[in-house]
């Protein structure tokens, strides 16, 4: 069958070049992170997750790794390095609805604390690109 321009749609569609990506989650147990992370598992992905309650992983496939660790604390940032060095795509989506107290913590410290994780790795250690 030839589509557009005379190219044949069916030989084109038997090959890949999609590459396994390399996919780190944080709130991978949420609503939206948790249809990411088996999303990308079921695309073949090598998908590794950030929780803070990592027994509410259950049902993951055995291929997701698991990352036990929380935004909010400050003497995580070697863990959040190691969650986030060689991931082709980072996805934050880790939240507080409930907790008021916990809000500006995640969403904007914990935000700038991962940022600053990937700009370390990315950069050799550099120094971060936001300072509070």
């Amino acid at each position: 069958m030839l589509g557009a321009g005379g190219v044949d749609c069916v030989a084109a569609s038997s090959f890949s070049l999609m590459q396994v990506m390399k996919i780190a989650i944080t709130g991978g147990t949420g609503l939206i992170g948790r249809s990411l992370v088996l999303r990308h598992v079921a695309a073949g992905d090598a998908v590794r997750s950030l929780s803070r309650r990592p027994g509410s992983q259950t049902g993951f496939p055995q291929a997701v790794k698991v990352y036990s660790g929380d935004l909010v604390s400050t003497d995580k940032s070697a863990l959040l390095s190691h969650f986030v060095e060689g991931a082709d795509v980072v996805y934050h989506c880790a939240g507080e609805m409930i907790h008021a107290s916990r809000m500006r913590p995640l969403h904007v410290d914990g935000t700038r604390k991962l940022a600053q994780a990937g700009y370390s790795v990315v950069s050799g250690g550099g120094p971060g690109i936001m300072e509070a």
